[in-house]
């Protein structure tokens, strides 16, 4: 009984040990909780900072072609139900996948040349954006 009683006692300690030591190196031995680093914060809606946001709704790009000009920003917001990505055709730039109902990470343009691009997924959704001029400066 004694040995059994020892035993426990010891798993016990190891237990308390392992949880209080944490694995993380520093901090007094606390760490965080998982679910408090499970829960994602939601990032603000890059909308509010890009210049232009062109609309995916029906399968398609709502303007299929925006004047814009260097230095201005880009967003697009997907009114679909399925994913779909704003992905320029010689790679200067990739959304990435855009959930339905989300909007992208604002992207600056760079080139006054007209850009055209397409949805990784769905290849026959096409548009440009035709690199309205600023200008001067040749297409940077």
């Amino acid at each position: 009984m004694s040995r059994g009683r020892a035993g426990s006692l010891a798993a016990f300690a190891a237990s308390l040990l392992m949880t209080s030591c944490g694995g993380g190196g520093g901090g007094g031995g606390y760490t965080t909780s998982p679910s408090s680093a499970a829960t994602p914060t939601p990032a603000p809606s890059p909308a509010a900072t890009a210049d232009v946001v062109i609309t995916i709704a029906g399968m398609s790009f709502s303007p299929n072609s925006v004047a814009v000009q260097a230095g201005q920003t880009v967003a697009w917001k997907n009114g679909d139900s399925v994913t779909h990505s704003a992905t320029q055709d010689g790679g200067t730039f990739d959304t990435g996948p855009i959930p339905a109902g989300a909007t992208s990470a604002a992207i600056t343009i760079s080139s006054t040349t007209a850009l055209k691009y397409h949805c990784m997924f769905h290849p026959g959704m096409v548009a440009s954006l035709n690199g309205g001029s600023s200008g001067g400066g040749g297409g940077y």
